[in-house]
């Protein structure tokens, strides 16, 4: 009786499985923004010490978003992640504003700030989890950069969270502004 059942299932579900499974194709776009942020990636965890550690997106119907996120296995002062951050998302604009093939499924070009998302992800040499005050998590995205420490006693919450705007970001590191007052080292 079991073995009627499970052949009676089989038989039922094949079909349909076989018929979703054939007619459905990833769209060549997708295709090409995975190679274009394969390739980013390789490069900025090269020039970065960092290790890539996952991929964001927006693509229904184009490219309207792209990012991904990495890991660093040191603590670094939110100067230096500025610095860090503002590279990383200027050599990956110039990466995808300089894809001939990727260009023509661009919601926007050039592709700007507001289209990118990238994640630093902070742990120690060992592994270890990061606390106040340096920093865990600084994530790129919507044209502002966000910075933020773990709190020591609640692992699920950040203790600080400070912004700015990349564009803000970029002028501090110019010398044309002073960089605000901080509690994150």
């Amino acid at each position: 009786m079991k073995f009627l059942s499970s052949l009676i299932l089989i038989i039922y579900l094949a079909p349909s499985m076989l018929f979703s499974m054939s007619f459905h194709q990833e769209p060549l776009y997708c295709k090409l923004a995975a190679e274009l942020r394969a390739q980013s990636a390789k490069k900025l965890e090269k020039k970065h010490q960092m290790s890539f550690c996952g991929t964001a997106g927006g693509m229904m119907d184009n490219i309207n978003l792209l990012g991904f996120s990495f890991l660093i296995n040191r603590p670094m002062t939110k100067n230096e992640v500025r610095m860090l951050a503002v590279s990383s998302t200027q050599d990956f604009l110039n990466d995808i504003n300089q894809d001939e093939k990727v260009r023509q499924y661009l919601k926007i070009y050039p592709f700007d700030i507001e289209h990118i998302e990238i994640t630093f992800l902070f742990r120690t040499h060992d592994q270890g989890t990061v606390y106040h005050p340096n920093l865990a998590v600084v994530s790129v995205y919507n044209g502002k950069i966000k910075y933020s420490t773990n709190n020591p006693l609640n692992d699920n919450r950040f203790l600080v969270q400070e912004t700015e705007t990349f564009e803000d970001a970029v002028k501090i590191l110019n010398g044309e502004i002073p960089a605000p007052e901080s509690q994150i080292k």
